[in-house]
């Protein structure tokens, strides 16, 4: 396996099933991803879980906790990877890390969930052109 991971962004706010759901393709995706020798940190994944044990009970008190948290994981990844679930472009976190990655120079890359079953190596052929990441920035 090489060494490194990448940072998986996925939408998470919405209705009870929608974060559900989200959280459960977070899993599934890391764990495809995994399956392949590629390692992912899944943040929502690892963050829905700490927020139940620190009792986070805000919106507001759960972005000032994990954002500064997590992008000290985006610094050190090897890229970024967007989970493009419904919503993803509307999503204030995923906004957050793009913001973030353009910066600071960091690769991002688009992963379309009906992926999880090919080649994911193919993902890291083409990240997102820096113009296409600052129209979505200016669209988002």
């Amino acid at each position: 396996m090489e060494q490194g991971f990448f940072y998986l962004a996925s939408p998470y706010q919405g209705t009870e099933e929608e974060q559900a759901y989200r959280l459960r393709m977070s899993l599934k995706v890391a764990t495809a991803f995994l399956r392949q020798g590629i390692c992912v940190f899944a943040p929502l994944v690892y963050d829905h879980e700490i927020s139940k044990e620190l009792n986070v009970s805000s919106l507001e008190q759960r972005r000032e906790i994990f954002m500064p948290f997590l992008f000290n994981f985006l610094a050190t990844s090897k890229g970024m990877i967007v989970l493009c679930l419904e919503g993803w472009e509307k999503s204030w976190g995923v906004r957050q890390e793009l913001i973030y990655c353009r910066k600071n120079g960091i690769s991002v890359y688009e992963m379309d969930p009906n992926q999880m079953s090919s080649d994911l190596s193919e993902i890291f052929k083409q990240p997102i052109d820096t113009e296409i990441l600052d129209t979505l920035l200016d669209v988002a």
